[in-house]
C-alpha cells in the first residue's frame, strides 16, 4: 500500500444517535487491516474511548470540546497530521455529538499543509436517532449542519420506531439535505456497500464556517461517586434530570448487579454490564447552562442521599470547595449556598460534602458548618450568604 493515501471518514451525529456502535462494527469489518481512530467527546472523561479501546488500533482522543470548534481546530489538524505519518489504510474521525462539520474540508487541507501529505476523503457519514431526530433537531443548530455536511446519513434505532416515524424522519432530512444518501440502521447493522462507492458524489452544501465555538459549547458536569447505589434510586435520580439534559453517560456500581455502563438518551435508560472502574461516574451534558448543577445536586440529594462529588470539568486546576459538616440543618444550609453560588456563576468547581467526623478533625476544623476553597479554611463555625461565596469563588 506504499503511496496509497489514507481513506478517511468522519462520522457525526447527535449526542446518542450510535456513532460508536457503528464504529465498532467498522472496526469488526477492517479487522487485519490497518486502522487508526480519532475519537473527539466534549468531556475530558473519555467514555466513549474505554470503549473503543484495543491494543490492536492506534487510537487519539481529544476531549473538552468539538474537533471543528476553534478551541481543538489545531489539535486536530495536528492528529489528522500525525496520522498521516503511520501508513493506515483507513482512519475514522469520530467527532463529538454536538460537532458542526461545516468546516472539515478547511482542516483537511491545513493537516495535507501540515504533514505534506493527503488524505483520501471519502465523506461525512452522519447517524441520525429515529427515536429522538425530530425533538434533538430544535436544539441545536449543529444537529441541522451535520445533515447539511454530509454525504451519507444513516438512520439508527429503527427497530424501535414504527415505519411512519421512520419515513417523517427521511422526509425531514430531505429538507435539508436532498442530495446525501440514506440507509436505515438497527445496532449497528447496515448495508456496507457505501464503502465501495464515491460517497463525494452527494455532496450538497459547500464548506461554510462552524457553528462550534466557545460561546456555544453545553456545560459539562462530571460526577464522582464511591460505593454502591440501588438500581431504582440511580434511575429516579436520572428521571429527574432528564429534562434539563441533552446526554448522560458513564459507569456506575450497582447494588446486586455490579458494575454497568450507563447510556441515557432522550428519556431512555440503558444498563449494560461492563468492567470494574475505581470508581463511578457520570457525565452531564447540559441543556440549560449551570443551572442544571442545582438540579442535579437537589435530584441526587432526594433520590440517592449519599456523598458524591460533582465538578463543573474534569481538570486538575478545578477549583476544590469542600462543605464540612454532620448534617445539621446549618449545614445543609451551607451546601445549598454552595450550589446555588456555582450555579449562578458558572464556576469550574469540584464541590465535597464532608461529614466523616475523624476526616473533620484531620482537615483540622474544629466547628461546623464550615467551608474550605483549596485546602484554605474560608469559612467557620457558620452559614455563609450566597454573595459571599460568590465573592470567594469568582
Amino acid at each position: 500500500m506504499q503511496g496509497e493515501n489514507t481513506k478517511l471518514y468522519v462520522l457525526t451525529g447527535f449526542l446518542g444517535s450510535g456513532k460508536t456502535t457503528v464504529l465498532l462494527q467498522l472496526l469488526e469489518r477492517f479487522k487485519g487491516h490497518r486502522v487508526g481512530i480519532i475519537q473527539n467527546e466534549i468531556g475530558k472523561l473519555g467514555i466513549d474511548g474505554e470503549i473503543l479501546r484495543n491494543d490492536d488500533i492506534q487510537m487519539v482522543e481529544l476531549n473538552r470540546g468539538s474537533i471543528f470548534c476553534s478551541c481543538l481546530k489545531l489539535s486536530f489538524v495536528s492528529a489528522l497530521s500525525e496520522m498521516a505519518q503511520k501508513d493506515f489504510e483507513y482512519l475514522f474521525v469520530e467527532s463529538s455529538g454536538i460537532g458542526d462539520p461545516s468546516n472539515v474540508e478547511e482542516i483537511l487541507e491545513a493537516a495535507k499543509v501540515a504533514s505534506g501529505k493527503e488524505y483520501d476523503f471519502k465523506g461525512v457519514i452522519c447517524l441520525v436517532d429515529a427515536v429522538n431526530f425530530m425533538e434533538q433537531l430544535e436544539d441545536l443548530e449543529a444537529v441541522s449542519r451535520q445533515l447539511k455536511h454530509c454525504h451519507l446519513a444513516v438512520i439508527t434505532k429503527t427497530d424501535l420506531v414504527d415505519e411512519e416515524a421512520v419515513q417523517k424522519v427521511e422526509e425531514k432530512i430531505r429538507q435539508i439535505n436532498p442530495v446525501c444518501k440514506m440507509l436505515a440502521s438497527s445496532m449497528g447493522e447496515m448495508d456496507y456497500g457505501f464503502l465501495e462507492e464515491d460517497l463525494l458524489l452527494y455532496q450538497w452544501a459547500e464548506g461554510e464556517d462552524t457553528t462550534n465555538s466557545e460561546k456555544t459549547k453545553p456545560k459539562t458536569l462530571f460526577m464522582d461517586f464511591e460505593g454502591e447505589v440501588e438500581k431504582e434510586k440511580l434511575i429516579a435520580f436520572l428521571n429527574d434530570v432528564i429534562p434539563d439534559v441533552y446526554r448522560v453517560k458513564g459507569f456506575f456500581r450497582l447494588v446486586e448487579e455490579g458494575w454497568n455502563q450507563v447510556d441515557v438518551v432522550g428519556k431512555k435508560i440503558d444498563f449494560k454490564p461492563c468492567e470494574s472502574y475505581e470508581k463511578s461516574q457520570l457525565v452531564f451534558i447540559s441543556k440549560i447552562g449551570p443551572a442544571v448543577i442545582k438540579k442535579i445536586f437537589a435530584a441526587w440529594e432526594e433520590k440517592v442521599g449519599m456523598e458524591m462529588k460533582l465538578r463543573i470539568k474534569n481538570q486538575e486546576d478545578s477549583m476544590n470547595i469542600k462543605v464540612i459538616g454532620m448534617g445539621c440543618d446549618n449545614c445543609d444550609k451551607l451546601y445549598k449556598n454552595v450550589q446555588d453560588a456555582i450555579a449562578e456563576t458558572g464556576c469550574d468547581a469540584e464541590v465535597e460534602k464532608i461529614g466523616d467526623l475523624v476526616e473533620i478533625v484531620k482537615l483540622g476544623v474544629m466547628s461546623a458548618p464550615s467551608l474550605m476553597i483549596d485546602g484554605k479554611l474560608v469559612i467557620a463555625g457558620r452559614v455563609a450568604k450566597k454573595e459571599e461565596i460568590i465573592k470567594l469563588i469568582k
